[in-house]
């Protein structure tokens, strides 16, 4: 039995992942030219060990966050704006993620709202009616206010974007989209430190590691 929800999650993921690999293709292909193409998809990477830039943005109470701040923790970040529907409409299940989590402390929920700078009413109104918890911080496109946070507004090309950062700074790769158990098991191993965060393709590769971390967890899982 255990065996058989085991493939069914795997397969269940493998679709979710199918279709936003169509979905962030046909994005680029339809807005940037071939050589922005290239440099999208080298920046979207986030390949293990690559250092995360610091960014320095601030949240609804003008408060100074920097990503510097949470070095020792997880940093799992949500890239979304305020227009976005499937970045709304995915908001409930990255929250249930998060509290999965509540009883950590080594793991930290964040959402970056990349917007326009006077979408900024709009966002707050957003947290609001969406009750988003967690870090929740604004980033203005206005690209010549923004030197500190270049890097993200060069590289957050699709929405929403869920970023895995490591306890020391390192991006751990893209959570490609909220597919409940094998998101709270690439955030767990990061948390672990047993490996970079995994994949789905790496967990496809060795499911392994991912059938005795499932049959553990079992009982405490999002139900699907």
């Amino acid at each position: 039995m255990r065996k058989l929800i085991f493939i069914s999650v795997i397969l269940l993921c493998i679709c979710s992942w199918a279709n936003s690999q169509e979905i962030n293709v046909s994005f680029e292909a339809s807005e940037a030219s071939p050589s922005k193409i290239d440099s999208i998809k080298k920046e979207m990477e986030f390949n293990n060990g690559k250092v995360a830039p610091n960014f320095i943005l601030k949240d609804s109470s003008d408060n100074i966050v920097q990503l510097n701040d949470f070095k020792g923790n997880v940093v799992v970040i949500d890239f979304w704006h305020t227009s976005c529907k499937p970045c709304l409409g995915e908001y409930p299940k990255y929250k249930e993620i998060s509290n999965w989590f509540s009883d950590s402390s080594n793991v930290t929920f964040m959402g970056i709202c990349i917007d326009k700078g006077n979408k900024k009413a709009l966002w707050k109104k957003r947290l609001k009616n969406l009750n988003m918890t967690g870090v929740q911080l604004f980033l203005p496109t206005n690209k010549h206010q923004n030197q500190n946070n270049q890097f993200y507004l060069d590289s957050i090309n699709c929405y929403p974007t869920y970023i895995l950062i490591s306890k020391n700074g390192h991006f751990l790769g893209e959570i490609l989209n909220m597919c409940d158990i094998m998101t709270q098991y690439q955030i767990q191993q990061g948390i672990e430190g047993k490996t970079t965060g995994e994949s789905l393709e790496e967990v496809m590769t060795n499911a392994e590691p991912f059938s005795i971390w499932f049959n553990a967890n079992a009982k405490s899982l999002i139900a699907k």
